[in-house]
């Protein structure tokens, strides 16, 4: 199955990193988004397996054969090759994603999840001044280093989407580049109506990147979707940014728990 995974994008298996429950009959498929490391995403995947299920990790590499045009769009058919790989086995599968890599998973759901869980995802143009100062910048022919600094008034980019200290980000080649800007502007080319399996959207009370007024709203679009905010009303000790989405023991506990009782029927 690895071989086969290979083929279409790069698929790992990490091994457990703490105590885990029983193990569960189930699968979840963590989709690394483009242009961010694939050590941001180790407590999530460490979380998912701590509470019994086989997690696996999805990322493109940044050398893949990308078309100009509807890079997103081919990236969500390996990822929907990846996941329907794994449910081959006949287990129910999950889709785990983080911003733009959640919607990536939204978009590949249709008949490869059983279940979603969206940390952060856009669904809709932010429509802020920093997004539309992204969505124009001049895009280079061979990618965007998300880690170099770029200055937006006295900020740090990264740091005011991410959080402080950013997580680990590298090279987001040049066709994905654009069409972020176009999700930036326009919103990403997702048709809610097509996915058709439960649904975990989380928002972040301090995302810049996809900040809760652009989530909100379109989460309900979706048939099963279960919407949860963290920070500020739900009295959170503080209030998390993207980048808390993939490491904050509220977040994990509750997206894993809702995992759990989705696809086996009992929490951790």
């Amino acid at each position: 199955m690895r071989a086969l995974l290979a083929a279409v994008a790069l698929a790992t298996r990490p091994a457990a990193a703490g105590p885990v429950a029983a193990p569960l009959d189930a699968v979840a498929l963590v989709v690394v988004t483009p242009g961010m490391e694939r050590p941001a995403f180790l407590p999530l995947v460490a979380a998912l397996e701590c509470a019994g299920f086989d997690a696996w990790t999805v990322e493109i590499p940044p050398d893949a054969p990308l078309p100009p045009e509807g890079a997103d769009r081919e990236v969500a058919v390996w990822i929907r090759a990846a996941a329907g790989a794994l449910r081959a086995g006949g287990r129910p599968t999950a889709l785990v994603g983080h911003g733009p890599g959640a919607t990536l998973a939204l978009m590949a759901a249709p008949g490869a999840a059983d279940a979603v869980v969206a940390l952060g995802p856009l669904l809709g143009p932010p429509d802020t001044a920093l997004s539309r100062f992204l969505a124009a910048l001049p895009v280079p022919e061979d990618g965007v280093d998300l880690g170099a600094p770029l200055a937006w008034g006295r900020h740090d980019a990264a740091t005011l989407l991410l959080g402080s200290p950013p997580p680990p980000l590298g090279r987001l080649p040049a066709p994905l580049a654009r069409d972020g800007q176009r999700w930036l502007a326009e919103g990403p080319p997702l048709d809610p109506a097509a996915v058709t399996c439960p649904v975990y959207v989380a928002a972040a009370a301090r995302d810049r990147f996809a900040p809760v007024e652009s989530i909100r709203g379109p989460a309900d679009r979706f048939h099963r979707a279960t919407f949860v905010r963290f920070g500020i009303l739900r009295f959170d000790h503080r209030d998390p940014g993207s980048a808390d989405l993939l490491s904050e023991r509220a977040v994990l506990g509750a997206a894993t728990r809702w995992l759990c009782r989705t696809l086996a029927g009992r929490t951790p």
